[in-house]
């Protein structure tokens, strides 16, 4: 006469397994987000830093290929070369050298910095208004006025660790990126 009972089971969670859950979600978004948050700007410098040494790169590049100067300079429309503002960089343009005289020349490649939260600053050597970064056909780094040039322009994110990416410029026309830190994120001296 024993009959079976079917017993269920109710499922579901109880109210100590939620919040343990909860608990171990908490300790793990707030381990994570910080180091989130600074690859998050790790990769905004490097990013920045890469397309500022690819544009090096091209100019020198371009200046070998055509055989003739061709020139790098801050550019804040994309057609034309023009002063950097206190702020810093807002873009580059590379062009033949003949962009310096003869506006509407053509531009061979041109871009904009993310200045949303980076700030790109030029040591003294190419900071000034009429600054620019010749290439030569043999692919040497030149100033303005041809001498042998020597620059620095610095990617930083202000009130980070680690929040600088220098793009290093050497007048035989290598290029390098180093990582450092600026409190302030103030403008480079020209490399030795």
């Amino acid at each position: 006469m024993l009959k079976n009972i079917n017993i269920k089971k109710s499922t579901g969670f109880t109210l100590i397994e939620m919040m343990v859950t909860v608990a171990v979600v908490a300790i793990t978004l707030t381990v994570a987000v910080p180091s989130f948050t600074g690859l998050i700007n790790g990769n905004r410098l490097s990013g920045q830093a890469n397309e500022i040494i690819a544009a090096f790169i091209l100019a020198r590049t371009e200046a070998v290929k055509q055989n003739q100067v061709v020139v790098l300079c801050h550019s804040s429309d994309g057609a034309s070369c023009s002063a950097a503002t206190a702020n810093g960089w807002s873009g580059w343009l590379v062009a033949r050298q003949a962009i310096l005289t003869a506006p509407g020349t053509v531009v061979i490649a041109s871009g904009k910095i993310n200045s949303g939260r980076v700030t790109t600053l030029g040591s003294p050597s190419i900071s000034g208004a009429s600054d620019v970064v010749r290439f030569t056909p043999q692919g040497l780094a030149r100033s303005s006025n041809n001498g042998a040039l020597n620059a620095i322009l610095r990617v930083c994110i202000a009130n980070i660790d680690n929040n600088v990416r220098d793009v290093e410029l050497r007048s035989g026309g290598r290029t390098r990126i180093r990582q450092g830190t600026s409190a302030n994120c103030s403008a480079p001296a020209n490399p030795a």
